[in-house]
């Protein structure tokens, strides 16, 4: 039997798919395994489909792979930042309508890290306030505003 890398094709197109489209990290960052399964299963299909069918333009194959393992290195430098820093994940804080970002009503975070604390309230309005004011108090007039 002759075994070279042509008879290994398709095993190698589906290593290839799994480890650009390592079903752990996918599970860790998505936490559902129908996900993580369909991700899975759509990356071998584009790499089978266009090994398949574009035999005529070879050159195309290794840029779609390419073009995979760049989005599957930026997938795992997501989660290797949610893993190693979740401590400097900011919650939202922010609403957004019509293509203007506003603050969320009645919150009460406290933003800390190694050199930096403070106390993000707003009252029902959206607007931030101090911490000695009333959250429940509806604000009139401002003396000043950021857009």
């Amino acid at each position: 039997m002759d075994y070279t890398i042509r008879s290994y094709k398709l095993f190698i197109i589906l290593l290839i798919a799994i480890l650009i489209a390592n079903p752990i990290v996918t599970l860790l960052l998505f936490k559902s395994y129908l996900i993580s399964t369909l991700i899975l299963g759509i990356i071998c299909g584009i790499l089978l489909i266009s090994y398949v069918y574009l035999n005529n333009f070879k050159w195309v194959y290794p840029y779609i792979v390419n073009i995979l393992v760049v989005i599957s290195i930026f997938l795992h430098i997501e989660l290797l930042f949610k893993i190693n820093y979740s401590e400097h994940i900011i919650e939202d804080l922010y609403t957004l309508k019509s293509n203007f970002y506003f603050n969320k009503p009645n919150l009460n975070k406290l933003l800390q890290d190694k050199e930096y604390s403070a106390q993000y309230i707003t009252n029902i309005q959206g607007y931030r306030v101090g911490s000695p004011l009333d959250q429940n108090k509806i604000l009139k007039y401002l003396g000043f505003q950021f857009l």
